[in-house]
């Protein structure tokens, strides 16, 4: 029988926004348990120093059965992350200390008994943010004659093999007084060493395992329920973490569970409400806590294992370039609570990890800037509607979109780039539906020929993600290497459309692929399948009269369609095209 330990948890009150944070820290934690048996402590460090904590924040502290207990500032304002080693040090007889980061909301109750320990608990590192070079670690062990630990840890997001390294932002030791000194000690003598280097600003983190294996402690490791990184992953959906890390109200703002959550205790606590309109940075967070009052009901209380987070509404639409994607865009821009952008340039960087976690994050706070009314930047005419042609016009407006409901449907368009990313992004983001679009060989490459340069003289070079790219597989990297080799340019074209069709029939399981011909020739068709797909209401009863017929006919000469046809016919007997 697990034995059980008596818990205290401490957290920094300081001055200043800090004050805010640890309100809204503390007021969670009561929220979601409130019959909390840990002794709570406020570590408040040294007011000559950092400016006086309120009395309004301490007194509501004191009612939310908080103890405040001052605490040194071991290294002054040039390093603040050190007044952390106070507040694990605080005077307790807990068994067990667990320091929290002030940045952390709780989002759901939680059994005391999983913070005990007899050594230490923490969470790995996100990142690997100190030294992949062992002799930095050897070297810092080294001070007290200690010989390389045998654990290895991975870190949480980027799954790096690494020595024990934890994220310090919650910390569960035994014996936290003594712990507290021990790590304060360990983390001078490693500063004064020159010879170990990047120590800032991760020296509590560098001296957290030393300090351990200096005192005899074994490692144990919380996984991110107990320490989620909201600001390099988002809330994932239907589960929501017991100890949210958000460092950033930016973070808070984009979360709608947690933007709900801080809404709550602003509503139920006058002194936090004081507090947050003070910082400008927590402006977003109130005004979209409004905002959900308004446009979709309130939460006024919250399950005990936690709320659930309604799915986001987002998809994407890519497929051949010229092949109606912006057509479809302009038809679904604007519909029912339906909100599409066309080529956003933040795409790019957002597709550079293979996880996706970049792009769901530009998701998060792309929708959350629509909510708001913030202004995006979009291929829209003055109308407000995307242009359905970007050959005949090709612009970028700034314009706010209306929204109705926070739960709106999102979804962006990229042709080449997210066509490139098909396979990475059908495997990173499979709840996201995937809207795909296809034409016919000879109609695409005759538009080709007379639109952009790029496509017309197929320049590999001005293409994102080129054969060099390390997220590309290989037969990605070997059909772009085969189409730059070609001497004729229709083979060029004719390869290119074969390349481009095949990445969609690889993937067309996990995609939703519409046919340009069937598009123009059943609009309301295509879009109540969409609808269903989308779960967006009444598509199928959009206006489809303005759709345009192909500018022009097909001007390929028999000689070139004979080279398209010997190249891209096994697609296009796939795709139902006849020569």
């Amino acid at each position: 029988m697990k034995k059980t330990r008596s818990i205290c948890f401490s957290f920094m009150c300081q001055a200043g926004e800090l004050e805010l944070k640890a309100l809204l820290l503390v007021a969670s934690l009561r929220h979601h348990n409130l019959d909390i048996n840990a002794e709570l402590i406020a570590a408040i460090p040294d007011e000559n120093l950092w400016g006086e904590v309120s009395q309004s924040t301490k007194s509501l502290l004191t009612r939310l059965g908080v103890k405040l207990q001052s605490v040194v500032s071991p290294f002054g304002k040039e390093y603040p992350i050190g007044n952390k080693f106070s507040a694990l040090g605080v005077v307790t007889d807990a068994d067990v200390t667990v320091f929290l980061d002030s940045d952390i909301l709780c989002l759901r109750a939680f059994d005391e008994q999983d913070f005990a320990t007899d050594g230490l608990l923490a969470k790995p590192a996100d990142l690997n943010t100190f030294s992949y070079d062992a002799e930095q670690w050897q070297q810092a062990y080294k001070l007290y004659n200690l010989e390389l630990p045998d654990e290895r840890v991975l870190s949480s997001v980027s799954s790096e093999l690494m020595l024990p390294y934890f994220n310090a932002g919650v910390i569960a030791v035994a014996n936290g007084p003594i712990f507290g000194q021990q790590w304060l000690q360990v983390a001078n003598k490693i500063d004064a060493d020159e010879s170990i280097t990047n120590k800032r600003p991760w020296l509590d983190q560098i001296a957290l395992p030393i300090t351990a294996k200096k005192m005899g402690f074994s490692f144990n490791c919380f996984t991110e329920q107990y320490n989620f990184p909201a600001h390099l992953r988002p809330l994932i959906a239907g589960e929501l973490p017991t100890l949210c890390h958000y460092h950033w109200p930016a973070v808070v703002e984009q979360e709608a569970e947690l933007t709900k959550l801080v809404g709550l205790l602003l509503n139920k606590y006058s002194e936090i409400a004081q507090l947050i309109d003070i910082y400008p940075e927590w402006k977003g967070v109130k005004k979209r806590a409004s905002l959900q009052n308004e446009k979709k009901g309130f939460i006024k209380s919250c399950k005990v294992n936690g709320p659930k987070i309604s799915k986001p509404n987002n998809f994407l639409i890519t497929g051949l370039p010229r092949s109606g994607a912006s057509l479809l865009c302009n038809l679904l821009h604007g519909e029912n609570d339906v909100v599409v952008i066309n080529e956003p340039l933040e795409i790019f960087p957002a597709l550079q990890d293979e996880a996706g976690l970049k792009f769901k994050l530009y998701y998060r706070q792309l929708r959350t800037d629509i909510f708001l009314g913030k202004e995006i930047q979009n291929k829209i005419n003055e109308q407000g509607n995307v242009i359905e042609d970007d050959r005949v016009k090709d612009v970028r407006r700034s314009d706010s979109v209306p929204v109705k409901k926070e739960n709106f449907c999102l979804g962006t368009k990229n042709p080449l780039v997210y066509l490139s990313r098909l396979r990475l992004l059908c495997e990173s983001t499979p709840e996201m539906p995937k809207i795909v679009m296809i034409r016919h060989p000879y109609e695409t490459i005759s538009s080709w020929k007379r639109s952009f340069s790029h496509l017309e003289q197929v320049d590999l070079q001005r293409f994102p993600f080129g054969d060099n790219e390390i997220l590309l597989d290989d037969f990605q990297k070997k059909s772009l290497m085969q189409i730059r080799g070609a001497s004729s340019l229709m083979v060029k074209r004719a390869l290119l459309w074969r390349y481009l069709a095949e990445l969609i029939w690889r993937d067309r399981d996990r995609a939703a692929v519409v046919r340009y011909e069937d598009l123009l020739a059943s609009p309301k068709k295509v879009l109540k399948e969409l609808s269903s797909l989308l779960g967006v209401r009444g598509l199928a009863d959009v206006d489809t009269k303005h759709i345009r017929k192909a500018a022009k006919k097909c001007e390929l000469d028999k000689h070139e369609r004979q080279i398209i046809t010997m190249i891209c016919r096994p697609l296009m007997d796939k795709w139902g095209y006849e020569k």
